[in-house]
């Protein structure tokens, strides 16, 4: 049949790709003293050949077939938004080095350096506003959903307390006992890690953010299959305590902080639900699996890190990457030290009060003309200056995807 077609040759594609990619440069280099690698890993890099027409702009193309179906399975307008988000970047970042806003770049930077260089400048507090105005966005959502809902039958705290037979439920409030002792213990941890952080925070994380912003999802979920996520809360807390509770260092941003969003767990119980699986056998696997994971993990990481130093050249990708997550991290981390740190010196209040209204103006002439909303988040991830090497790949695979795949399969 054309499934079995398909599989073959898609496996076979895989098979031949990851031995040139993968395979042949992690034996080379059990033998050789530098790996060989026909494909460069992770991208070939052209920013200083593309700097003197596109100066500020971090150019390149990453190999990896693995992209062309990643880019089939995302959402294709949300491929599509991260491609107009780029090229927007094409256009505005040799404005803005033209401009100077984006001082920090010199000619000759390779990616990493221009990444870090134009978020530093500029991208940083853009980010941040265009992150807000997903926030404010996904509030009028919610808000909405809850309005057009308002009609329709609701639980009772019987039904609660009376699940369908034959599902596996055990008892509410056991469940609600787990949840109050297991948070505290987070905010008992936390505390010891962390004692000159005001302990009032981990409790608001626990008892009132996570229980409220999990409500939310799981409705919306439940309403309109959205996923709710209030971003830079975590963040803006950790500078409120700096800022007004005395708190200096950096220790917080490695706590166990009780702040999640179990509201997309809904879905996965409807999941369990639908195909008749137990929860009381869900919870059985969990407690064979985890000390499984964890073993296994501790013995394959330490077996990966003892074949060779990370980074090196046989870890192609750590090599280039961690320097500039390590770079980005230590902007935000640097919030909460005392004196001019380096993100009060890249953050501008005008440019994120730019982003966020990009972001709703975005949003507006999207709901206006009727497009996709998927748009504004791909556009977003465009903007958010992570490393675009990928993205050709990706919207090749969303293309292949929407009018071939899809009408001849």
């Amino acid at each position: 049949s054309w499934k079995w077609r398909v599989f073959s040759i898609g496996g076979v594609i895989g098979l031949g790709f990851g031995g040139i990619y993968i395979l042949l440069p992690a034996v080379s280099g059990l033998i050789f003293l530098e790996p060989i690698r026909l494909i460069p890993i992770p991208w070939v890099e052209l920013t200083r050949h593309t700097q003197d027409i596109l100066p500020a702009v971090a150019t390149g193309i990453q190999l990896d077939l693995g992209l062309i179906f990643i880019g089939m399975v995302l959402p294709f307008w949300a491929v599509i938004g991260g491609l107009i988000g780029f090229v927007i970047t094409l256009v505005a970042n040799p404005i803005l080095y033209h401009s100077g806003l984006l001082t920090s770049w010199q000619p000759g930077m390779g990616t990493v350096e221009t990444v870090f260089a134009n978020n530093f400048d500029f991208y940083m507090s853009f980010g941040i506003g265009l992150g807000l105005s997903i926030g404010l966005i996904g509030l009028w959502q919610v808000v909405n959903s809850f309005r057009s809902s308002g009609d329709r039958p609701r639980g009772s705290l019987k039904d609660l307390l009376n699940p369908p037979p034959g599902r596996g439920d055990f008892d509410f409030r056991i469940a609600i006992a787990i949840y109050f002792f297991s948070t505290l213990a987070y905010v008992g941890l936390c505390t010891i890690l962390v004692p000159t952080f005001p302990w009032i925070f981990f409790l608001f994380y626990g008892f009132i953010y996570t229980p409220v912003i999990s409500y939310i999802t799981a409705r919306m979920e439940g309403i309109a299959g959205q996923f709710v996520s209030l971003p830079l809360v975590r963040e803006a807390s950790f500078i409120a305590g700096a800022k007004y509770f005395g708190y200096q260092g950096i220790e917080i941003w490695y706590a166990p902080i009780p702040i999640h969003n179990y509201g997309e767990a809904t879905v996965n119980f409807r999941q369990i639900e639908l195909t008749g699986t137990s929860l009381r056998g869900v919870i059985k696997a969990e407690f064979i699996a985890f000390p499984v994971v964890m073993v296994a993990s501790l013995l394959f990481s330490q077996f990966i890190w003892r074949l060779a130093p990370i980074p090196s050249a046989s870890y192609p990708y750590a090599q280039e990457l961690w320097h500039l997550q390590a770079l980005n991290t230590l902007l935000m981390q640097s919030s909460t030290l005392e004196g001019n740190s380096l993100f009060y010196q890249a953050l501008s209040g005008t440019t994120v009060l730019s982003g966020i209204g990009f972001g709703v103006v975005t949003y507006a002439l999207l709901t206006l003309f009727g497009l996709p909303v998927l748009l504004v988040y791909g556009i977003v991830r465009g903007l958010g200056q992570s490393t675009p090497h990928g993205l050709i790949l990706e919207v090749i695979g969303a293309l292949l995807g929407r009018f071939f795949f899809l009408k001849r399969y």
